[in-house]
Protein backbone atom coordinates (compact mmCIF):
# COMPACT_ATOMS: atom_id res chain seq x y z
CA UNK A 1 0.00 0.00 0.00
CA UNK A 2 1.16 3.21 -0.85
CA UNK A 3 0.40 6.81 1.31
CA UNK A 4 -0.07 9.38 -1.05
CA UNK A 5 -1.18 12.16 1.53
CA UNK A 6 -2.31 12.63 4.81
CA UNK A 7 -4.36 15.52 5.73
CA UNK A 8 -4.04 16.18 9.49
CA UNK A 9 -5.53 18.98 12.01
CA UNK A 10 -3.72 21.55 13.91
CA UNK A 11 -3.55 24.65 15.87
CA UNK A 12 0.13 25.69 15.94
CA UNK A 13 0.55 25.59 12.21
CA UNK A 14 3.21 28.10 12.20
CA UNK A 15 5.38 26.52 14.76
CA UNK A 16 5.18 23.32 12.57
CA UNK A 17 6.08 25.02 9.01
CA UNK A 18 9.34 26.53 11.07
CA UNK A 19 10.36 23.46 12.10
CA UNK A 20 9.43 20.93 9.13
CA UNK A 21 11.15 22.95 6.91
CA UNK A 22 14.69 24.80 9.17
CA UNK A 23 14.98 22.36 11.72
CA UNK A 24 14.09 19.19 9.68
CA UNK A 25 15.08 20.62 6.43
CA UNK A 26 11.92 19.41 4.12
CA UNK A 27 10.16 21.46 1.30
CA UNK A 28 7.42 23.36 2.94
CA UNK A 29 4.35 25.28 1.03
CA UNK A 30 1.88 27.13 2.53
CA UNK A 31 -1.45 28.22 1.19
CA UNK A 32 -1.64 32.38 0.31
CA UNK A 33 -4.14 32.81 3.42
CA UNK A 34 -2.06 31.15 5.88
CA UNK A 35 -4.39 28.42 6.92
CA UNK A 36 -2.42 25.17 5.49
CA UNK A 37 0.94 23.90 4.58
CA UNK A 38 2.10 20.83 2.69
CA UNK A 39 5.24 19.20 3.38
CA UNK A 40 6.67 16.82 0.72
CA UNK A 41 8.04 13.77 2.67
CA UNK A 42 9.49 11.58 -0.80
CA UNK A 43 6.93 10.52 -2.89
CA UNK A 44 4.30 11.16 0.00
CA UNK A 45 2.65 15.02 1.25
CA UNK A 46 1.56 15.92 4.79
CA UNK A 47 -0.92 18.64 4.69
CA UNK A 48 -1.81 20.36 7.98
CA UNK A 49 -4.30 22.45 8.30
CA UNK A 50 -4.81 25.31 10.93
CA UNK A 51 -7.47 24.87 13.35
CA UNK A 52 -8.58 26.34 16.48
CA UNK A 53 -8.61 23.06 18.53
CA UNK A 54 -5.41 21.41 19.34
CA UNK A 55 -4.95 17.41 17.95
CA UNK A 56 -2.08 15.17 17.51
CA UNK A 57 -1.73 12.00 15.43
CA UNK A 58 0.82 9.07 14.93
CA UNK A 59 2.29 8.91 11.96
CA UNK A 60 5.26 7.15 10.11
CA UNK A 61 8.05 7.72 7.70
CA UNK A 62 10.29 4.94 6.04
CA UNK A 63 13.82 5.40 6.00
CA UNK A 64 16.56 3.70 4.58
CA UNK A 65 17.44 0.89 6.91
CA UNK A 66 21.38 0.91 5.98
CA UNK A 67 21.60 4.84 7.22
CA UNK A 68 19.84 3.79 10.58
CA UNK A 69 22.57 4.42 13.03
CA UNK A 70 23.30 8.06 10.80
CA UNK A 71 19.60 9.00 11.20
CA UNK A 72 19.62 8.43 14.79
CA UNK A 73 22.51 11.05 15.09
CA UNK A 74 21.06 13.02 12.75
CA UNK A 75 18.01 13.34 14.08
CA UNK A 76 19.09 13.03 17.68
CA UNK A 77 20.96 16.46 17.16
CA UNK A 78 17.32 18.49 15.97
CA UNK A 79 15.06 16.80 18.28
CA UNK A 80 15.05 15.34 21.80
CA UNK A 81 13.84 10.92 21.26
CA UNK A 82 11.81 9.29 22.96
CA UNK A 83 12.74 6.36 24.60
CA UNK A 84 11.12 3.06 24.92
CA UNK A 85 12.20 0.66 27.72
CA UNK A 86 15.21 2.73 27.68
CA UNK A 87 16.32 1.93 24.19
CA UNK A 88 16.08 5.17 21.44
CA UNK A 89 16.63 2.82 19.00
CA UNK A 90 13.53 0.82 19.15
CA UNK A 91 13.29 -3.06 17.51
CA UNK A 92 10.23 -4.79 15.90
CA UNK A 93 12.37 -8.28 15.09
CA UNK A 94 8.89 -9.43 13.87
CA UNK A 95 8.52 -6.63 11.24
CA UNK A 96 12.19 -6.99 9.97
CA UNK A 97 12.48 -2.92 10.86
CA UNK A 98 13.99 -0.47 14.17
CA UNK A 99 12.44 3.02 14.59
CA UNK A 100 13.20 6.20 16.15
CA UNK A 101 10.69 8.47 17.89
CA UNK A 102 10.34 12.28 18.54
CA UNK A 103 7.29 14.67 19.22
CA UNK A 104 6.81 17.65 16.71
CA UNK A 105 6.00 21.31 18.05
CA UNK A 106 2.09 20.39 18.05
CA UNK A 107 2.55 17.29 19.85
CA UNK A 108 2.38 14.52 16.68
CA UNK A 109 4.11 11.39 17.81
CA UNK A 110 6.31 10.65 14.78
CA UNK A 111 8.50 7.83 14.13
CA UNK A 112 11.27 7.12 11.69
CA UNK A 113 11.35 3.44 10.66
CA UNK A 114 14.01 1.70 8.99
CA UNK A 115 12.45 -1.39 7.51
CA UNK A 116 14.83 -4.02 5.91
CA UNK A 117 12.46 -5.50 3.60
CA UNK A 118 11.90 -1.92 1.76
CA UNK A 119 15.45 -1.65 -0.54
CA UNK A 120 16.33 1.69 -0.80
CA UNK A 121 19.27 2.23 -2.96
CA UNK A 122 20.40 5.83 -2.03
CA UNK A 123 23.63 6.84 -1.59
CA UNK A 124 24.91 9.91 0.63
CA UNK A 125 24.58 11.02 4.55
CA UNK A 126 21.57 10.62 6.03
CA UNK A 127 19.01 13.83 5.58
CA UNK A 128 15.89 14.86 5.25
CA UNK A 129 16.15 13.80 1.88
CA UNK A 130 16.12 10.00 3.24
CA UNK A 131 12.72 10.43 4.55
CA UNK A 132 11.32 8.67 1.55
CA UNK A 133 7.94 8.53 2.17
CA UNK A 134 4.71 8.38 4.87
CA UNK A 135 5.05 4.46 5.83
CA UNK A 136 1.93 4.41 8.85
CA UNK A 137 -0.58 6.60 10.44
CA UNK A 138 -2.40 5.49 13.13
CA UNK A 139 -6.40 5.36 13.57
CA UNK A 140 -7.75 5.35 16.47
CA UNK A 141 -11.79 3.62 16.41
CA UNK A 142 -14.06 2.12 18.39
CA UNK A 143 -14.14 -0.88 16.90
CA UNK A 144 -10.72 -2.52 15.36
CA UNK A 145 -12.90 -5.22 13.89
CA UNK A 146 -15.23 -3.30 11.81
CA UNK A 147 -12.58 -0.60 10.44
CA UNK A 148 -10.04 -3.85 9.43
CA UNK A 149 -13.45 -5.05 7.33
CA UNK A 150 -13.79 -1.60 5.68
CA UNK A 151 -9.93 -1.74 4.29
CA UNK A 152 -9.89 -5.14 3.46
CA UNK A 153 -13.40 -4.68 1.27
CA UNK A 154 -11.17 -1.79 -1.02
CA UNK A 155 -8.26 -4.71 -1.14
CA UNK A 156 -6.10 -3.39 1.73
CA UNK A 157 -4.85 -6.86 3.90
CA UNK A 158 -4.38 -7.30 7.36
CA UNK A 159 -0.26 -6.98 8.17
CA UNK A 160 -0.48 -7.78 11.99
CA UNK A 161 -2.66 -7.87 15.16
CA UNK A 162 -5.37 -9.23 16.95
CA UNK A 163 -8.17 -7.52 15.25
CA UNK A 164 -9.26 -6.55 18.81
CA UNK A 165 -7.31 -3.84 20.11
CA UNK A 166 -4.50 -3.57 17.63
CA UNK A 167 -4.41 -4.27 13.56
CA UNK A 168 -1.88 -2.93 11.16
CA UNK A 169 -3.26 -3.32 8.11
CA UNK A 170 -1.52 -2.64 4.44
CA UNK A 171 2.48 -3.70 3.57
CA UNK A 172 5.68 -2.76 4.76
CA UNK A 173 5.37 -0.08 2.25
CA UNK A 174 2.82 2.06 3.98
CA UNK A 175 0.52 0.80 6.93
CA UNK A 176 -2.79 2.00 9.16
CA UNK A 177 -1.71 1.39 12.41
CA UNK A 178 -5.37 0.36 13.78
CA UNK A 179 -6.06 0.91 17.76
CA UNK A 180 -9.17 0.70 19.90
CA UNK A 181 -8.98 4.39 21.19
CA UNK A 182 -10.24 2.76 24.55
CA UNK A 183 -7.48 0.00 25.47
CA UNK A 184 -5.03 1.08 23.71
CA UNK A 185 -2.01 4.56 24.04
CA UNK A 186 0.76 5.85 21.67
CA UNK A 187 3.88 4.01 21.98
CA UNK A 188 6.49 5.08 23.52
CA UNK A 189 4.93 7.74 25.20
CA UNK A 190 1.49 6.09 26.85
CA UNK A 191 -0.59 8.93 25.59
CA UNK A 192 -3.95 8.27 24.66
CA UNK A 193 -4.65 7.26 21.41
CA UNK A 194 -7.70 9.73 21.07
CA UNK A 195 -9.31 10.53 17.23
CA UNK A 196 -9.11 13.71 15.67
CA UNK A 197 -10.26 14.15 12.15
CA UNK A 198 -7.75 13.28 9.70
CA UNK A 199 -8.07 12.62 5.73
CA UNK A 200 -5.43 9.76 4.00
CA UNK A 201 -5.02 9.36 0.32
CA UNK A 202 -3.46 6.30 -0.86
CA UNK A 203 -3.53 3.16 -3.66
CA UNK A 204 -3.91 -0.20 -2.26
CA UNK A 205 -0.99 -1.24 -5.00
CA UNK A 206 1.24 0.62 -7.56
CA UNK A 207 -0.78 1.47 -10.43
CA UNK A 208 -3.83 0.64 -8.23
CA UNK A 209 -7.11 2.55 -7.54
CA UNK A 210 -6.64 5.38 -5.46
CA UNK A 211 -9.05 5.63 -2.32
CA UNK A 212 -9.37 8.56 -0.01
CA UNK A 213 -9.95 7.69 4.24
CA UNK A 214 -11.86 9.68 6.36
CA UNK A 215 -11.56 9.05 10.24
CA UNK A 216 -14.43 10.47 12.62
CA UNK A 217 -14.97 9.83 15.90
CA UNK A 218 -17.65 7.03 14.14
CA UNK A 219 -15.44 5.33 12.39
CA UNK A 220 -14.00 5.38 9.12
CA UNK A 221 -15.12 6.23 5.47
CA UNK A 222 -13.50 4.92 2.52
CA UNK A 223 -14.24 6.04 -0.69
CA UNK A 224 -12.65 5.13 -4.35
CA UNK A 225 -11.22 8.78 -6.07
CA UNK A 226 -11.04 9.57 -9.64
CA UNK A 227 -8.92 12.46 -9.48
CA UNK A 228 -6.30 13.46 -7.01
CA UNK A 229 -7.07 17.71 -6.13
Amino acid sequence: MEILRLHLHTNRLPQLVTFYESVIGLPVTTSHDGLRAIIQIGSSEIVFEATEESAYYHFAINIPAHLLVQAHDWLQARVTLLPYHNQLIVPFPHWNADALYFHDPAGNIVELIARRDLAYDVPGIFSAQHWMSVSEIGLPVERVDQTNEALQQVGVPVYDGDNEQFSAVGDAHGLFIVVDREQKTWMPTHEPALTFPLEVIFKTMPGGKVFVLRLHQRGIEVAEMQIIT
